[in-house]
């Protein structure tokens, strides 16, 4: 056991990557080995600077550990400012997510395990190159030790994968640091593209059903939820649509979703002649119970960098919309 590490005891956990980096080697070829270099160089020199230790490295990335929370914080100021200022080969540019949180691990033969440890990389994870992120634990350990130009802004609730409590996320603000960034790349994040309804509250109960209906689907062609509470029986279908959806991968999971827009597309292109008809209220009836399907398609084509699609739907509907109000 490396000293200083006691068999269970709170620390505060770093995870960093580089965004993009396969693509970066596809780009460079052998001069990636350069970049990574560097990089490795930079993190380390400021893990040694603040008393942080290396406990794993993989690649691109790193995982680290910190007594002090704010000794971390101060890493991964240090960390991004002399990543943006360090010479890269070829004119590159490096972009680091980092993800900040602290809570209790213990020291095993195979390393520190928690599920501190699972919700700390998880935080790395939703996050963009440049972008530091913290815990909600870890932001109220900081937050009275904040350096002179630092400061923590509140980025909401955020599902992570496989972790079932949602968690608060804090953004890192300091000088040298980029403070714009897209959407975290959270599960149920309303802005970013997705297919599914918003989650409204947290996921509470129902967890045998879940798994009930995972160990089905796996074996029958057709499963039917039948129940007497209608928006619980939802709930169920929306979390494992939802973590199905997160399995498949970026690229599946885009098409997955393509496949849902061009399917209410089709809707909404058939329906909107019969909004002009004698049957008028049953296709406003279908079209009310489709409303987040509707919704959700509109909103990724928007997201786009071709909308047609999401601007047909919304058209076809012209009618829909002015009958049914906001």
């Amino acid at each position: 056991m490396e000293a200083g590490l006691l068999a269970t005891q709170t620390l505060t956990f770093l995870f960093t990557d580089i965004e993009g980096s396969t693509a970066m080697l596809r780009r460079l070829g052998t001069t990636y080995a350069e970049v990574l270099a560097g990089h490795h160089q930079v993190i380390r020199a400021c893990l040694a600077a603040h008393d942080g230790r290396e406990i794993d490295t993989q690649g691109d990335a790193f995982f680290a550990v910190f007594t002090s929370p704010a000794a971390c914080m101060a890493a991964a100021i240090r960390m991004q400012q002399a990543l943006d200022s360090y010479a890269w080969p070829a004119g590159e540019t490096l972009r680091v997510r980092m993800g900040m949180h602290s809570g209790e691990a213990s020291e095993t033969s195979v390393g520190l395990i928690g599920i501190d440890v699972h919700r700390g990389a998880g935080i790395a994870a939703v996050a963009h190159g440049g972008q530091v992120l913290l815990s909600a634990t870890t932001a109220a350990l900081v937050r009275d030790s904040m350096p002179t130009g630092a400061s923590l802004r509140d980025l909401g609730l955020h599902r992570l994968k496989d972790l079932g409590r949602a968690e608060q996320i804090f953004q890192l603000e300091a000088d040298g640091l980029p403070a714009a960034f897209r959407p975290l790349r959270s599960l149920d994040n309303p802005t970013l593209l997705n297919n599914l309804p918003a989650q409204v509250s947290s996921f509470i109960g129902r967890h045998a059903e879940l798994s009930e209906v995972r160990r089905l689907v796996t074996t029958c062609r057709l499963v039917t939820l039948t129940g007497p509470v209608r928006y619980r029986l939802l709930e169920t279908i929306r979390q494992y649509s939802a973590r199905k959806l997160d399995g498949l991968g970026p690229a599946a999971a885009r098409n997955t979703r393509i496949a849902h827009r061009n399917h209410y597309l089709a809707v909404a292109e058939a329906a909107g002649p019969q909004l002009v008809q004698r049957d008028q209220a049953e296709w406003m009836d279908r079209l009310n119970v489709e409303l987040d399907n509707l919704r959700a398609a509109i909103a990724f084509s928007l997201q786009q960098h071709e909308p047609a699609p999401g601007l047909r739907t919304a058209a076809a509907l012209r009618v829909f919309w002015k009958a049914r109000g906001p």
